[in-house]
């Protein structure tokens, strides 16, 4: 099969899933559920599943502290961080609904990468000027116009490699559903993930692309997240997923600096992704 006609299988078996999905009856989708849509799981630590992406180290991040010589900033993250367990006066008003409390700690996330200063050899600048990741602020695969309505879920922007010719791409979203069982996935995780990768499977600037690396930072309720990676190998979508972590008011919480490592992390190099790797069949792969 040439190159060719290989991605427009792997397009074509995407938008299947994508529509396989778009009614499925529950908000989850059980393990054992998943080969009905051809998609595998795995522990974020499998090292039977490439890796797409290097997040920094915990010692890494930590080497860009945070510029507290600004009182307003110092004041603005305060605020911000107290939202999450509080609200806005707006909030509270409407009694603080859930999806806005995960929607507050999103903003706290892109904030610490986009807005809120941090130091490295003697020079400030926000987190996101260190790591080559080009923010975009309303991004959201277009193909989530055709999503169903009903719970509040949302994809909140994403980064791209400056300079454009990588397809590796990270997103964020939040939806206000509770996660019982920590194997399972969402459906809104599953089609945002889905959605991006078809958008940019059709992208011309990415046309010698045959594998789109995901990775969605997902906040769901209470007020939990976790890191989901993922990619087609032709015959599954494959899918890495971090432990369920709480996100209490602090920005020196286990969960903030998770996100915050795997955020500013690179790409794997050494993946080539103009090519289709090797499925996953219970043994270490190469790609």
């Amino acid at each position: 099969m040439t190159k060719t006609a290989s991605k427009e299988h792997c397009l074509n078996m995407l938008e299947t899933q994508y529509n396989i999905l778009q009614e499925w009856p529950t908000p989850s989708i059980k393990k054992a559920d998943l080969r009905i849509i051809r998609s595998e799981v795995f522990e974020d630590s499998d090292s039977r599943v490439p890796t797409l992406f290097q997040p920094w180290s915990l010692k890494q991040l930590l080497s860009f502290k945070f510029d507290s010589s600004d009182p307003k900033v110092v004041n603005d993250v305060a605020i911000s961080y107290e939202s999450i367990d509080h609200g806005s006066y707006t909030l509270q008003k409407n009694r603080f609904p859930l999806y806005a409390r995960l929607k507050v700690i999103l903003e706290c996330f892109i904030s610490e990468v986009q807005a809120w200063p941090r130091e490295s050899l003697d020079e400030t600048h926000t987190l996101s000027f260190y790591t080559g990741w080009k923010f975009l602020e309303l991004y959201t695969p277009k193909i989530k116009l055709d999503m169903r309505c009903g719970i509040d879920w949302e994809c909140h922007g994403g980064w791209v490699k400056h300079g454009g010719e990588h397809p590796h791409i990270k997103a964020a979203m939040h939806t206000a559903i509770d996660i019982h069982d920590a194997d399972e996935l969402l459906i809104s995780e599953l089609l945002v993930i889905l959605g991006i990768m078809i958008e940019r499977m059709k992208d011309e600037s990415l046309k010698n692309h045959i594998v789109i690396p995901v990775m969605l930072f997902s906040l769901v309720g209470p007020r939990h997240g976790r890191i989901l990676t993922a990619y087609f190998d032709e015959q599954n979508l494959v899918v890495k997923k971090t432990p369920l972590q709480y996100f209490p008011a602090s920005p020196d919480s286990v969960a903030m600096r998770e996100f915050l490592r795997y955020q500013a992390g690179g790409i794997n190099l050494s993946l080539d992704t103009t090519r289709l790797p090797k499925p996953v069949k219970g043994v270490s792969v190469s790609i």
